[in-house]
């Protein structure tokens, strides 16, 4: 979480900011869009960070499943909390073997 953190993109990874859908009209030059567009970027870059940081087949499906209609690229906060349930899942279940 500290390297989240220290590349700006925790708020998103955590879900505390909202990633805009990639259908809406954000203008550059528009103020009040510029935390959006801060938001999708982030949300990239977070993506990224956790396409590299995984390479079990499990985390691979949490980040896939993370693709919707309004964020085809991926929400890296609903990633982040798939591969979370899956990491609990498999350490209950490594307890219970």
């Amino acid at each position: 979480m500290s390297h989240a953190k220290n590349r700006g993109f925790k708020d998103v990874l955590t879900g505390t900011t909202a990633i805009p859908k990639a259908s809406d009209m954000l203008d550059e030059n528009d103020a009040n869009d510029k935390p959006k567009i801060q938001a999708q970027k982030m949300n990239e870059i977070a993506m990224e960070e956790l396409l590299c940081s995984v390479s079990d087949p499990v985390s691979h499906g949490a980040l896939k499943c993370s693709c919707t209609k309004d964020i085809p690229d991926g929400g890296s906060s609903k990633a982040w909390k798939e591969m979370q349930s899956s990491l609990n899942q498999r350490q209950i279940r490594q307890n219970w073997n």
